[in-house]
């Protein structure tokens, strides 16, 4: 079974991304720097980097274009907000601690915190069912 360009394409991205993230997390570590709200807006723009220099050069060569671009913007845009929004950290864990209060608040308001266990295991019960084709034995026959 050959394996088209698109999947290619997908996997390297994955594995790339995959080694950016084991990367950027030991140079934050090495530098004492937690994981915060000005890192996820810089990992999400490496994130779109990446897709953007895949649209637009798809001829580039994947280690540049998966690798060494998303790194190299991610480690810039990190340090641009911790200079130019140094409380950009502080909106984050207001942003947090807003919908973690309004996300119990619904949950208990609800009240639907008992039964939501079963449900969620018949769900699953099901999905298991659907994708082991279960179903589709009776239709095919």
């Amino acid at each position: 079974m050959r394996i088209q360009k698109e999947t290619k394409i997908i996997i390297i991205f994955l594995i790339m991304l995959f080694l950016n993230e084991i990367i950027l997390l030991y140079i934050l570590y090495m530098a004492n720097i937690t994981f915060t709200f000005a890192y996820v807006l810089a990992t999400l723009l490496g994130l779109l980097s990446a897709y953007l220099m895949n649209i637009y050069s798809p001829n580039l060569n994947p280690i540049i274009k998966f690798f060494v671009l998303p790194i190299l913007v991610i480690y810039v845009m990190f340090m641009v907000f911790r200079f130019l929004f140094p409380n950009l950290n502080d909106f984050g864990k207001g942003l947090k601690q807003y919908v973690d209060s309004k996300t119990e608040n619904n949950i208990h308001n609800t009240g639907y915190v008992e039964i939501f266990p079963p449900i969620f295991a018949v769900f699953l019960v099901i999905i298991i069912l659907l994708y082991s084709g279960l179903f589709n034995k009776g239709a095919n026959q």
